[in-house]
């Protein structure tokens, strides 16, 4: 059997567990690896030569994996891994720029914000139906039933764990697109900014508070993972507030560095997903402005595409060439 001709051959793949109606929106190469991007799902490619590539089993197939059942109609997934592909496509980045590397942070922390996203929902559909299960009844023997998260707790802690981890990957984005790895990570980082980025004030503010988002979060995890006497980061059940009113779940640190008072678990969970996807947009949108470099004399910048001439509706911003006639987006 030859393999060089059956390597080297033309063939075509079909996609398999795509929904009825689903259509491949979109293709996003990271190294060898090829990811095919659908309405609800997102698919991993790995061609038989990435897997042996000294050509050595004629056996070994082209391997397809449904990664994620969530595609470019979902904003996490437009946010993130379309929206990094997006902003960092052509070849107008300074060499230190590691789109590679890049991509694929991007791919983690989307899978940490489906993560999120999936906990937020449990908790949300619960909510839902755990208030219209409360039975009063006083009338009868002066007591009320209320609903209990149970198990589903769990949910609210893991949410908080996957916060962690996107932080840090927010930070480690920061570092690969000046082509780094570094240890100690907080300290490098403000260190870093401080003396590389002394004409952005916005900027460094920017990093101080993304750091200290990173730091909070990381001490909460922690905090969830190990508590000490007196620290702890608890999941507050249902519980009677009186004057006839339920409070629905919160949480809350008591923390030396971070406290945090109870609050809502729901509705915070619902804003910490869009403040670090709106985190992450913000601070990819200044990195690539930053390492843009002049092409045959023109001089592209990051802009905000304007609805009709996205690709991707949710991915509001991309490379572009200023016009009298507004923003022309590259490729």
């Amino acid at each position: 059997m030859d393999i060089d001709k059956i390597r080297n051959s033309a063939g075509s793949m079909k996609i398999a567990d795509l929904k009825e109606g689903d259509q491949i929106t979109g293709m996003v190469t990271v190294g060898e690896d090829l990811y095919m991007i659908a309405n609800n799902s997102v698919h991993q490619i790995k061609l038989a030569d990435s897997i042996d590539p000294k050509r050595i089993d004629p056996t070994v197939p082209n391997l397809q994996q449904k990664i994620f059942g969530k595609g470019s109609d979902s904003i996490l997934v437009s946010r993130t891994m379309i929206f990094a592909h997006e902003i960092c496509k052509g070849d107008v980045f300074e060499d230190s720029f590691n789109k590679e590397k890049i991509m694929n942070i991007s791919i983690d922390l989307l899978r940490c914000v489906i993560d999120m996203d999936e906990c937020f929902n449990i908790i949300k559909l619960y909510n839902k139906d755990a208030m219209s299960s409360v039975d009063d009844r006083r009338s009868v023997d002066l007591s009320m039933k209320l609903p209990s998260l149970g198990e589903k707790a769990i949910n609210g802690e893991t949410f908080f764990r996957k916060l962690s981890m996107s932080y840090l990957l927010i930070l480690r984005t920061f570092w690969a697109a000046h082509n780094k790895e570094v240890d100690k990570i907080f300290d490098r980082t403000l260190d870093f900014v401080s003396k590389n980025y002394r004409d952005d004030e916005r900027f460094i503010k920017f990093i101080q508070q993304l750091v200290e988002f990173s730091r909070m979060f990381k001490d909460w995890r922690n905090l969830i993972e190990h508590p000490k006497r007196g620290e702890y980061f608890k999941i507050i059940d249902y519980t009677y507030a009186g004057n006839n009113k339920i409070s629905r779940p919160m949480f809350e640190v008591v923390s030396k560095k971070y406290p945090q008072e109870p609050v809502d678990l729901e509705v915070n969970m619902e804003k910490l997903i869009d403040l670090t996807i709106s985190n992450y947009e913000s601070l990819l949108c200044f990195l690539c402005e930053r390492k843009l470099k002049e092409i045959a004399g023109y001089t592209f910048k990051v802009m905000e595409i304007p609805l009709k001439m996205r690709r991707y509706p949710h991915v509001r911003y991309g490379i572009a060439l200023p016009t009298t006639k507004g923003p022309a987006p590259l490729g």
